[in-house]
């Protein structure tokens, strides 16, 4: 796609020891780099392995030494405030460059003119990707990464982009205000990166391409990740009042259940958090019509990239002029947080078209591992799982088929997510719960943790579904 529309390349790569790690990352790029102009600048937290020398000695490479560590965060804002390009890489100093990542990252930027950042895939991205092909040198890495190239478009659309690296237009890394600083360690920033781009209105993709993430110098520092992540997460929540990985969560289980192709499709979702479902949708079927109903108003904000969002609670939506629009209403984990669940699917079920479908996910509080904490005295409430401590209502498989009938509803389909952890322990809790003398469930009512419902408004309602717009209006 070249010339690209850009007139230099900053790199920005923060460093805190792990030399070995920078020096590779140092020679992929030099192989890897566009026919653009380009500045390489290294900001080093206070390393002590040579790092600060080694650099200073490379004479493409402007180094920013400083004593202690200040950051990765505030590393890259401060090499950002350095940089002369008008587009910017954020790269950690572990990533290995396939000899046409970059190049396909600029292809991708200059594609989408509404992009605020491009991404790429890695043997550790959170990207929903093919099985990769092994590799263990790096000539096979270039052949890997060369095979994808060819599979995967472009650019795909993406909620969240890893921090490994990132091409943002500087002009969306200014209009943002850069990086969160409180975020001294790799781990959520680039998710709250991600986040305030689209509260801007920006979208952000992930190009087809491929690189490798060593990501080993937290050990080489002696850093535990996971415990980062813990410990990131209070600060996340208290600016965004949502949790970095929840109001993210795509849907694939419901939008299987769902035909996205259908020509002039409308789809409402309820309690879409930051529209991850509504993106996929959109990506598939570019000419729908989607909404969303969401409480936060951060993460309604979000939403509003991929389509019309209002910000109010469900239980309170009075919008007769949707009655009958509707082909779904996405219901996916909220029915358990509702006050009157039954009025609300009622309501739900006014919006579809004749033969219209809410797709909904319930909580299971027949799951066997439920029951048994239960007959040994305990109902624990928690941050996330069935007993949710926000849930104020709970349902089996019986009552959530109940539910929807109740509601005129043809309940088509009813399927089980099951756990995949330890299913021999569940399966054998299951058997032992079944064979008590007053037990009257099967093996899928005990296993299931959460019922997924294709409920369905009959095909022949289309006079029910008039008289009662007319009297509604």
């Amino acid at each position: 796609m070249q010339p690209w529309p850009f007139a230099k390349l900053s790199i920005i790569l923060v460093t805190r020891n792990h030399w070995g790690a920078t020096a590779q990352c140092l020679l992929s790029l030099a192989d890897a780099l566009p026919d653009l102009p380009v500045e390489i600048i290294a900001v080093d937290n206070g390393s002590t392995d040579g790092t600060p020398e080694n650099l200073t000695q490379i004479e493409d490479v402007h180094a920013i030494l400083h004593d202690d560590n200040m950051g990765l965060a505030a590393a890259w804002n401060e090499g950002a405030h350095q940089a002369t390009g008008d587009v910017l890489l954020f790269s950690h100093n572990d990533v290995f460059y396939t000899k046409n990542s970059l190049r396909r990252m600029l292809d991708a930027l200059a594609d989408a003119p509404d992009a605020g950042a491009i991404g790429a895939f890695t043997n550790r991205s959170r990207h929903c990707l093919a099985t990769v092909p092994a590799y263990t040198s790096e000539e096979e890495l270039q052949d890997v990464a060369a095979l994808l190239e060819r599979e995967q478009p472009l650019r795909r659309e993406r909620m969240v982009l890893d921090g490994h690296a990132l091409l943002v237009p500087r002009t969306a890394f200014e209009r943002v205000g850069g990086f969160d600083e409180a975020y001294r360690l790799p781990g959520l920033e680039a998710v709250d990166f991600s986040f305030r781009l689209h509260t801007h209105g920006y979208h952000l993709y992930c190009a087809g391409t491929y690189m490798h993430h060593n990501e080993d110098s937290f050990a080489v520092n002696h850093v535990n990740a996971a415990q980062t992540l813990a410990d990131q997460e209070p600060h996340f929540r208290d600016v965004w009042e949502t949790g970095s990985t929840y109001s993210v969560n795509l849907r694939l289980d419901l939008l299987s259940m769902m035909d996205m192709q259908r020509p002039g499709l409308r789809v409402l979702d309820a309690g879409c958090a930051c529209g991850t479902n509504l993106m996929r949708i959109r990506e598939a079927n570019p000419s729908a019509k989607l909404y969303g109903i969401e409480l936060n108003e951060k993460t309604a904000a979000i939403a509003r990239c991929f389509g019309e969002i209002s910000n109010e609670d469900v239980e309170q939506l009075d919008r007769p002029d949707w009655d009958g629009t509707f082909d779904y209403v996405i219901a996916g984990d909220i029915i358990e947080h509702l006050r009157d669940p039954w009025a609300a699917v009622r309501h739900f079920a006014r919006l579809l078209k004749p033969g219209g479908a809410i797709l909904a996910s319930v909580p299971n509080i027949l799951f066997c591992e439920q029951i048994y904490d239960l007959m040994q005295g305990r109902w624990d409430y928690a941050d996330a799982g069935i007993l949710d401590r926000t849930h104020l209502r709970f349902f089996t498989k019986q009552t959530t088929r109940e539910l929807f009938e109740g509601s005129g509803l043809v309940v088509r389909d009813m399927r089980s997510n099951c756990s995949l952890v330890e299913p021999e322990r569940l399966q054998g809790l299951a058997r032992d719960l079944m064979a008590l003398p007053w037990a009257h469930v099967t093996e899928d009512e005990l296993l299931a943790v959460q019922w997924l419902v294709d409920a369905r408004r009959p095909e022949d309602d289309v006079q029910d579904a008039t008289d009662e717009k007319a009297g509604r209006a």
